[in-house]
């Protein structure tokens, strides 16, 4: 499913291509400007060279004017804040970055500079900041931040090059848009990680959000399982529409464990918004609020889990679900295509998606349910289960107002 190789282009900073440090006109949005009696922007001439001695278009603070530092081009309120920079390259006040400890020895301003440093198995401890930069991890090693996710945040891309291993723990990604490198030809991928691999991934008490890239949304993975525990992937998002690879959360070959995770309203163009996987296992997890398909996977795994809020479903080869709850999905089907076992599922309050029914699946398909519960699911015909797949019971299973919208029965065996 991979692409072939290209190349790798990092930055330490927030963008491949940084802005103009002059905007182009006075008509240019970069101008400062003044609301006006309808409060409609009025541009403003642009500073004399007296009052913008480094003309980079901002007027220093000195002269009334916003520019922090008037001597250097690449300071102003236009620019890109670089956490390795040491200074507040954006004039907001804050110097993003702050204190990144290398093998509790030495200090470093940003991530990207102890990386340069860490060693096979290095630990780099994360102090509280926002660190705004596109780490490349090119040895195996230990990334932890000291305070966990709500005072730590990256905003950037992380790239774990070939063969390399990484532990991330209690760190926030957001605004990331993927990197270029291992086999993804002309991809920017892994919207927050990139892990090109082999190697064993394990991402714990993180929020991976607001991230984009064309090839999974939040996570990429091109070889190795990934495990996440305690982990938020939220809105998300897979944004090449000319190719069909979906996973606006995940996009992995091999083998993902979701523990105690949460997979919220993320988003692809063209394919799954959720997970892409070769195997996927989820212990005690939440799936919701998503509008397409939430997985697409070889096997799945699901246990403890719910899943609510979706318009799509869960597509996979195969599956066992086990003392789960899926309810509250308003266009919503299970769709296998080889078997599907159900042992003390919940499903309730799900509106089957126009042709199929809740329980679907191809002509060969397996459906097994096992001391499961349906409750007031509908769809406009065989709402629960269609003719076409082959359906077994064991125990005792419940069933109470499931509803076919042409008045067929809801298993329609």
């Amino acid at each position: 499913m991979s692409p072939s190789t290209l190349l790798l282009i990092v930055a330490c900073g927030g963008s491949d291509t940084p802005p103009s440090a002059t905007p182009s006109s006075p008509t240019d949005p970069a101008w400062p400007s003044t609301l006006g009696p309808a409060g409609t922007p009025i541009q403003q001439q642009p500073p004399s060279e007296e009052t913008d001695q480094d003309q980079d278009g901002y007027a220093s603070i000195a002269s009334g004017g916003t520019d922090c530092d008037d001597q250097d081009a690449s300071v102003n309120p236009g620019a890109l804040e670089d956490a390795c920079s040491g200074v507040d390259d954006d004039c907001d006040g804050v110097i993003a970055g702050g204190r990144v400890v290398l093998d509790d020895l030495d200090e470093y301003p940003c991530i990207a500079l102890a990386l340069a440093d860490a060693q096979e198995g290095s630990t780099l401890v994360i102090g509280p900041g926002t660190y705004v930069e596109r780490p490349v991890i090119e040895t195996t090693v230990r990334l932890i931040a000291e305070e966990g996710p709500d005072t730590t945040i990256l905003r950037g891309s992380v790239l774990a090059t070939e063969d390399v291993s990484l532990e991330l723990e209690g760190l926030t990604i957001t605004g990331g848009t993927g990197t270029l490198g291992g086999a993804w030809t002309g991809y920017a991928a892994g919207g927050a990680l990139h892990l090109v691999g082999p190697g064993s991934f394990r991402v714990t008490d993180a929020v991976l959000r607001d991230n984009q890239a064309e090839a999974g949304g939040a996570i990429l993975v091109e070889a190795g399982d990934l495990i996440l525990t305690g982990t938020t992937l939220e809105g998300n998002v897979q944004d090449a529409s000319d190719v069909f690879l979906g996973g606006g959360a995940i996009y992995s070959d091999d083998r993902v464990e979701l523990w105690d995770c949460t997979v919220r309203g993320n988003v692809a163009d063209d394919g799954p918004d959720g997970i892409v996987a070769g195997e996927l296992v989820v212990h005690d997890s939440v799936f919701e609020d998503h509008t397409g398909w939430v997985t697409s996977v070889g096997h799945l795994e699901m246990t403890d889990s719910t899943v609510r809020g979706v318009e799509g479903g869960l597509e996979f080869f195969s599956a066992t679900i086990t003392d789960s709850t899926l309810s509250d999905n308003p266009t919503f089907t299970l769709n296998p295509y080889d078997s599907l076992h159900l042992v003390r599922a919940t499903l309730e309050d799900n509106r089957a998606s126009d042709y199929f029914s809740v329980v679907f699946g191809s002509t060969v398909a397996q459906i097994v349910f096992e001391d499961s519960v349906f409750r007031r699911n509908t769809g406009p015909q065989c709402a629960l289960v269609p003719d076409h797949v082959t359906l077994s019971e064991v125990g005792t299973n419940v069933y109470e107002d499931n509803v076919s919208d042409d008045g067929s029965d809801p298993i329609c065996q």
